[in-house]
């Protein structure tokens, strides 16, 4: 597999250059990952717009336009033994490629090529899936039989294999490289961290257990500048939004639809207290990141 240096102009305004995998014909959907991607689908619902996980319909313009405007850039992760969410952060407009940020525990085991190298699985969003309901048997009849109708033409065109680039444990992140990303799909944009403040209301989109593209809000509650990260230390900020198994990797968003964060764990076992590892950090582990594969 040849690997060529391509200039990645990333949303946190670095010129950072990666070796993204070629994709070829040697990248088929293998019947484990169907399989694995028909069991996770076959017991979602789809959430529809302007509406959380529970059902409850959301208020107000605002949220109504977040959840449109980034939904797209938020697709479902599945991996051989992990399910989360994911988020859009670059797209190279002129050859469709971009980049993805998930957490690390999520794409922890991931599929193989026949070269041992690390694949995982994104679905986007389309909004013909909204229209009938998942079933494993489905799912897989549409992947393998190649039938044509609305919903598994959506399913094809929504479907994506992603290479792990790298991942980071301490901060338990990793970024994916899709060679060919779904027209209309727009990165989420940064925010500054320096304007996140406690009492600030955010959002999360994702995929908690049981729902897909769910919207869900809440405030922050604090950011907490030194908290532990392995061996060291970075920026979590602490938030009081539902989440539930399936939201990490997704986004903690400000009411304008810029990034802050991805969506971790829950702070110590505290009910209603998750973390989100800081839009900083994200960018710490995209730079180092690159630095390395410059070295190689």
């Amino acid at each position: 597999m040849r690997l060529a240096h391509v200039t990645v102009f990333l949303v946190f305004a670095c010129a950072i250059s990666f070796p993204p995998p070629a994709f070829g014909a040697e990248e088929p959907l293998t019947a484990e990952a169907i399989g694995r991607m028909a069991d996770v689908l076959g017991d979602r619902q789809l959430a529809s717009p302007g509406e959380t996980a529970g059902g409850i319909v959301t208020r107000g313009a605002s949220l109504r336009d977040l959840y449109r405007a980034t939904v797209g850039a938020v697709p479902i992760v599945v991996a051989q033994d992990g399910t989360g969410s994911s988020i859009v952060i670059s797209v190279n407009r002129t050859e469709s490629w971009g980049l993805v940020v998930t957490n690390r525990h999520v794409v922890e085991k991931p599929f193989r090529t026949n070269k041992g190298e690390p694949r995982v699985l994104l679905l986007f969003y389309d909004p013909q899936l909204a229209g009938e309901p998942f079933s494993p048997a489905k799912i897989e009849k549409c992947i393998q039989s190649g039938e044509k109708n609305p919903f598994c033409d959506a399913l094809r065109k929504s479907l994506r294999v992603a290479a792990v680039l790298g991942t980071d444990p301490a901060r338990d992140l990793a970024l994916l490289y899709v060679e060919d990303v779904p027209p209309g799909v727009t990165p989420i944009q940064e925010a500054s961290l320096e304007t996140v403040e406690p009492g600030d209301d955010v959002a999360v989109v994702g995929h908690p257990k049981g729902f897909l593209w769910s919207l869900t809000r809440g405030i922050v509650s604090a950011v907490r500048s030194k908290y532990p990260m392995g061996e060291s230390q970075g920026t979590v900020i602490q938030t009081q939004t539902p989440i539930a198994p399936g939201n990490s990797g997704g986004p903690l968003l400000t009411m304008e639809g810029r990034l802050i964060g991805v969506i971790t764990w829950q702070l110590a076992g505290s009910q209603g207290l998750n973390g989100a590892i800081a839009v900083n950090e994200v960018q710490k582990f995209a730079a180092e990141l690159a630095a390395k594969s410059r070295k190689q």
